[in-house]
């Protein structure tokens, strides 16, 4: 069944027309379609428009639940650009389905092999003598599901020392001259279990610095992310905080560990302040209570033996007064 919460990326070199374009779009369905075109002849335009394009398709990218990349030309030195930009700008990651339709015979794809075997990938060859690209097919094709890996390829992944990872190092070899180790721990449970879920080994590998990865002055990146970002490590196991600057040289997974960080603080020893119940208010709203704790019954009072005849004067003030303690003493 077609998956309609999936985003489609359409990448032309601009020789489709527009209605052909048009109707593509119209029978896709899908959750979204972004169109980018590269039409530049000369070289060097091209290569900038790529590198503009790569980036800004990545973003969006980022942002969609799940993305396939259609592919469409006929233009091998097109194919070429895409190809390495794609590659040098992260645009395609395991999730991201990619679909190149060309009429190139495929001698001349070669510089695509890389590509297509480190990606999710399907490559669909016209004949030379076709015409427009039906339609129903590319629908049905971008729908087709890839999760597994087909030959099983060995994956180095990246892992160091950590609070939930635990490396046992032991001697292998002849003489005992060559150094092994063992990872145990839950992020070693992950990827044991996505590599039998997609159908990948695995080699281990720890950075020289031994650290995760911070941005060097140079622009080049340390650790694990350093190795990740050279091609030296297909992922790192991590886990890994996120921050901006990783996540422009990087792709995050899906979270997998969420921690509650707090601060703590010496507790001071009990103590019993008498004067404690002053503590809620400020000493000015204090003296603006008692100053109107004093005012009030002595207006009252004034105002009564003007417009009143009051008989047992003494005993009615104490009265009043005791009322307004009561209500700053809330009783």
């Amino acid at each position: 069944m077609p998956n309609h919460h999936c985003s489609v990326f359409l990448l032309t070199d601009g020789r489709a027309s527009a209605n052909a374009i048009f109707k593509v779009i119209e029978q896709i369905r899908a959750s979204g379609v972004g169109l980018f075109k590269v039409d530049g002849q000369d070289a060097m335009i091209k290569q900038t428009q790529f590198s503009q394009v790569i980036y800004e398709a990545r973003r969006l990218r980022q942002v969609s639940w799940c993305v396939t990349v259609v592919v469409v030309s006929d233009d091998p030195a097109f194919l070429a650009a895409f190809a390495e930009w794609s590659l040098k700008g992260r645009l395609l990651v395991w999730p991201t389905r990619l679909l190149v339709v060309t009429r190139l015979p495929l001698p001349e794809l070669h510089h695509l092999h890389k590509l297509l075997s480190m990606t999710n990938s399907m490559l669909l060859i016209l004949e030379k003598d076709q015409g427009n690209i039906s339609i129903p097919f590319i629908h049905n094709t971008i729908n087709i599901p890839f999760v597994r890996f087909l030959l099983r390829p060995n994956l180095v992944v990246a892992t160091e020392r950590n609070p939930i990872n635990k490396i046992t190092s032991f001697n292998d070899g002849e003489g005992g001259k060559g150094q092994r180790f063992k990872v145990t721990g839950p992020m070693n449970m992950l990827v044991d279990y996505l590599a039998k879920a997609h159908n990948f080994s695995y080699t281990y590998m720890r950075p020289p610095d031994g650290s995760w990865g911070h941005l060097n002055e140079n622009g080049s990146w340390s650790g694990m992310v350093g190795m990740v970002v050279r091609k030296e490590a297909d992922l790192a196991s991590g886990p890994f905080g996120l921050n901006e600057n990783r996540a422009k040289a990087i792709d995050y997974t899906a979270p997998v560990l969420v921690e509650d960080n707090r601060l703590l603080g010496a507790r001071g020893k009990p103590t019993v302040d008498p004067w404690g119940f002053l503590l809620p208010l400020a000493p000015w709203v204090w003296v603006a209570i008692l100053t109107a704790l004093h005012a009030l019954p002595v207006i009252k009072i004034l105002l009564d033996s003007c417009f009143f005849k009051i008989s047992n004067g003494q005993e009615r003030w104490l009265k009043d007064t005791s009322a307004y303690l009561r209500i700053l003493l809330q009783q």
